[in-house]
């Protein structure tokens, strides 16, 4: 073999790692894409006035967002160029994050999640402000960064969906007043089994007192005290 060939033969051989690298990712997060938790989805809908089929979408989208993790840290690890040094949750994607604190309750299945799909447990760890003192320039650097490494990871279409139509659709405000809607739901509901209760409880008291007055149809005393 000459040394072309060797040089060609070992070309094809780096493009082929890559190639399977790259599919493993893709595998992965179609898996991970495909994990079901009724669980999840209900609590999130309690915790918040959201349709079903929205709360499955958020679900969705938190796991893309927890493949992205375990992907970022794999690049950080392996040395990859252009990669932010760190991912954290932006304004726009806290309905995601809120979604994943109700993951984080099912711990064993969110540990089982992690080790199964992503091959780690993917933490997650408070922003705590005044952490890191960066100028200006620097913090619109790093999110540069970040919008370009989420682009390339999941493309235009959920970097779209993310930081423009969740914003608009799931700000702060917006989410506030999706909890006060589900609290109010459920005082709601609850009044609901209170009244309930107390009118199963009062015909019952009612079908006593007769069945009494027929058992004991004579009893003077009985029928003072009922």
């Amino acid at each position: 073999m000459t040394k072309a060939q060797a040089n060609a033969s070992n070309e094809r051989s780096s493009i082929t790692l890559m190639e399977f690298r790259m599919s493993r990712f893709v595998s992965t997060l179609e898996q991970a894409l495909s994990y079901q938790h009724e669980g999840v989805v209900a609590r999130f809908m309690l915790q918040f006035a959201i349709p079903r089929k929205e709360a499955e979408e958020i679900f969705l989208e938190t796991k893309r967002w927890l493949w992205l993790n375990a992907k970022h840290l794999d690049d950080l690890n392996q040395g990859s160029p252009n990669v932010p040094k760190s991912l954290g949750i932006r304004t726009s994607i806290t309905i995601i994050d809120e979604m994943w604190h109700i993951f984080i309750l099912f711990t064993d299945d969110y540990a089982n999640f992690c080790e199964k799909f992503l091959g780690k447990f993917i933490p997650h760890l408070p922003f705590l402000e005044g952490e890191e003192e960066t100028t200006q320039i620097e913090r619109d650097q790093e999110f540069i960064q970040y919008l370009s490494y989420l682009y390339d990871q999941i493309g235009e279409e959920y970097l779209t969906l993310w930081f423009k139509q969740y914003r608009l659709k799931y700000s702060l405000d917006q989410i506030d007043k999706l909890q006060i809607r589900a609290i109010r739901r459920r005082m709601c509901e609850r009044s609901n089994q209170v009244h309930k209760m107390k009118h199963e409880f009062l015909l019952a008291w009612s079908s006593s007192i007769v069945v009494l007055r027929r058992l004991f149809p004579k009893n003077s005393l009985l029928k003072q005290r009922l």
